[in-house]
């Protein structure tokens, strides 16, 4: 797939083994609107990265803070999607972050939380997963 770096497995690759993971949970502890939810977002993202990258899929590296935003405002201003969809949106490309560290997918570098300084500029893609939790968990989407 495009988008890969040294090897690092791909947002929508994460995406990928997330809905086969619910499809097998569906009925014991998932129901199928969890799975028709994140195949959505997946989806969602699949045509954010193409429109705005021109490529296929792209590696958990790739993604900065200036993608969170981009992808925030592909939703709300591109999609029309309300504030509170793009909520959900972003809380489960935080469960695919939280995903590919857990199952070793991706380094620890650029899915665990730091301190300092938030960069926006979008060339730090260390802070990015700490800028999706920041989103997430103080509901901070820009309308």
């Amino acid at each position: 797939m495009q988008g890969s770096v040294n090897g690092q497995v791909t947002l929508l690759q994460v995406f990928n083994i997330l809905l086969e993971d619910t499809k097998n949970r569906v009925g014991i502890d998932r129901t199928p609107a969890t799975y028709t939810c994140i195949r959505q977002v997946k989806d969602s993202l699949a045509d954010f990265i193409s429109a705005t990258y021109g490529v296929s899929d792209m590696a958990f590296g790739q993604m900065t803070n200036q993608f969170i935003s981009d992808y925030e405002h592909f939703l709300i201003d591109g999609q029309c999607k309300k504030a509170a969809t793009a909520h959900k949106h972003f809380t489960y490309l935080k469960l695919a972050c939280h995903r590919a560290y857990k199952d070793g997918l991706t380094d620890k570098y650029y899915h665990h939380a730091r301190q300092g300084r938030l960069d926006d500029s979008g060339r730090d893609s260390k802070y990015a997963f700490r800028f999706i939790s920041h989103r997430v968990s103080h509901d901070t989407l820009y309308i």
